[in-house]
């Protein structure tokens, strides 16, 4: 078990995993014939292909790209690479906190540190970018890393998230797909997303071309019983499960979700409805 949390610990995004030993445990006197092999990080995953010529034609068309760097640049070694690439399609570069030395201050590309602690002007020039899009400026202090999905959530809170989350959910892809048709891509969103706020849940199955990744739902807490028995004891009767697909041996309990569509599921009623993006 030990070994396991230091290799969880440290692949992927590396963060804290909670050990929990109880105290009769502790406090026992046992014989160990051999330590097992230290847990290590996992190998990161192959990039995907298609996923790089996607942004490579999408900073190809850009009329005003920026390199956004992240603490996985750090984390992950690949300073070097974020160097390479900010010189070979010379983009100016904006860092956050935890990725700051990923490439020198006084570097000719090197805009500095962006968000509430950042220069003015890095704030201004993302406000620009055609990338980065249109976060409201206010949001740029919480933004904390790079990804794609980060940056929809926050475009999502700038068209009304908080208030009508499918509606700020249709306005963000509308934004994207517009944006990106603008510079003749003309299929740039490929998602399945879900957000809460802690009393609902909501969400959308959807992509430019027709075929977005799965999603999946349970009817009742009675199909998630056959996954754990003790489900409902834990979460309550109206506990619904949303997951990108099937977990256990039971595929029946599992109800696809159709392309295009939105799921709404609250107080043990679940709801699906048609998802199309704002304009």
């Amino acid at each position: 078990m030990i070994p396991r949390a230091f290799r969880i610990a440290a692949s992927g995004r590396p963060g804290p995993v909670l050990v929990d030993i109880p105290k009769d445990v502790q406090g026992q006197a046992i014989a160990i014939a051999s330590w097992p092999e230290p847990g290590r990080a996992l190998a990161a995953p192959p990039p995907a292909a298609e996923l790089l010529a996607h942004a490579a034609q999408l900073i190809d068309v850009a009329e005003r790209p920026i390199l956004y760097l992240g603490g996985g640049v750090v984390h992950s070694g690949a300073a070097g690479q974020a160097l390479a690439l900010a010189e070979k399609a010379s983009l100016p570069t904006v860092m956050t906190l935890m990725a700051l030395g990923a490439l020198a201050t006084d570097h000719p590309l090197s805009l500095g540190m962006l968000g509430m602690h950042g220069a003015r002007c890095t704030n201004l020039a993302l406000e620009a970018c055609d990338l980065l899009l249109a976060v409201d400026p206010a949001l740029f202090g919480e933004i904390l890393g790079s990804t794609d999905s980060e940056l929809m959530f926050y475009l999502a809170l700038t068209f009304g998230l908080e208030k009508d989350p499918l509606g700020g959910l249709a306005r963000m892809a509308g934004f994207v797909e517009r944006t990106a048709r603008a510079h003749g891509v003309e299929q740039p969103l490929w998602m399945t997303l879900g957000v809460s706020d802690g009393e609902s849940i909501w969400a959308v199955r959807y992509a430019s071309d027709g075929d977005a990744p799965t999603l999946y739902c349970t009817r009742d807490v009675k199909d998630l019983a056959a996954v754990n028995p003790d489900i409902e004891r834990i979460l309550g009767r109206q506990a619904r499960a949303v997951v990108s697909e099937p977990i256990g041996k039971f595929a029946e309990i599992w109800t696809e979700v159709p392309q295009s569509s939105a799921l709404h599921a609250r107080a043990g009623k679940l709801e699906i409805l048609p998802f199309k993006p704002n304009g």
